[in-house]
């Protein structure tokens, strides 16, 4: 992404398109992280997270997972969003993804009463 600079520059670019069309988060929220399981050097699980926005179209939920991966025995660990993506693109980001991680399917997008 080109370093942490750039990466802050480009959540807020996207954040504030999202508001300027009508998209504000309400809620995030994790549920219980998967087992750990050693991939190399790298421990790895997977974290549901939920979350809830307001649209133009009403009020949605959606449950997604992130990878977490830490090269350093869990004293710095990475995320990677697995929304959108399938398991060749997360393999090209996440090269030593170890086959024991089980990345549940995409849940479809719930709209939820106002």
């Amino acid at each position: 992404m080109g370093g942490e600079a750039s990466m802050i520059k480009l959540i807020t670019g996207t954040m504030d398109q999202m508001k300027q069309s009508g998209v504000v988060f309400n809620t995030v929220s994790f549920g219980e992280p998967s087992a750990l399981v050693k991939s190399g050097t790298e421990w790895q699980c997977t974290i549901p997270q939920k979350i809830t926005t307001n649209t133009g179209q009403g009020k949605f939920s959606n449950t997604t997972t992130l990878i977490s991966i830490s090269s350093n025995n869990g004293v710095k660990w990475t995320f990677i969003d697995t929304t959108n993506k399938d398991s060749d693109a997360i393999k090209k980001v996440v090269h030593n993804l170890s086959s024991k991680l089980v990345i549940p399917a995409p849940k479809e997008l719930v709209k939820l009463n106002d």
